[in-house]
């Protein structure tokens, strides 16, 4: 392959690169502030006593019958053979990265046996379902958020019980 005459191509000189703009001025910034990587995941002073809803998504790989299932800290979903027994949720404090987490306790009722057998108790994270959820020959369970809830009745808070609720 011949080569070109160099000298007939024109060069163009590249533009000049354009002011950095500082969002922050690192001078006045306290080191010791958390930033959205270094923030607690979940604020300690967080207030518990406010009502919060977890969501639940459910699926049953047979019958590819999938639901999203809703309860409160301290009530029981049955799901085909499973009881999931909701504890505490939490989502994430504000100036960190969005998360929400949920203590769960899934068992697996058989015909069987006379206990039902656990199949998973601990945290499940929203954020990363391939890490902490129910992985099951029949049922997948993910966790979906944990929000707030509007405050029950006056006499429901008198009143409190462990409820259970079926899927349909």
């Amino acid at each position: 392959m011949p080569v070109e005459n160099i000298d007939g191509i024109e060069v163009t000189e590249p533009a000049a690169p354009a002011p950095a703009v500082l969002e922050a001025d690192p001078v006045k910034e306290d080191p010791a502030a958390p930033t959205e990587l270094t923030a607690p995941m979940f604020d300690a002073k967080a207030d518990t006593k406010t009502p919060r809803t977890i969501t639940l998504r459910v699926l049953n790989k047979v019958t590819a019958r999938a639901e999203e299932l809703k309860a409160q800290p301290g009530e029981v979903l049955k799901f085909g053979r499973l009881e999931i027994t909701a504890g505490q949720c939490y989502r994430s404090a504000p100036n960190s990265l969005p998360d929400a987490v949920a203590l769960l306790s899934i068992h697996e009722t058989l015909p069987q046996q006379k206990r039902p057998k656990l199949l998973f108790h601990g945290w499940m994270y929203a954020t990363t379902p391939s890490l902490t959820a129910l992985e099951h020959p029949i049922y997948d369970v993910t966790m979906v958020d944990c929000a707030l809830r509007q405050p029950a009745p006056a006499d429901a808070a008198e009143n409190p019980k462990k409820t259970v609720k079926k899927a349909p």
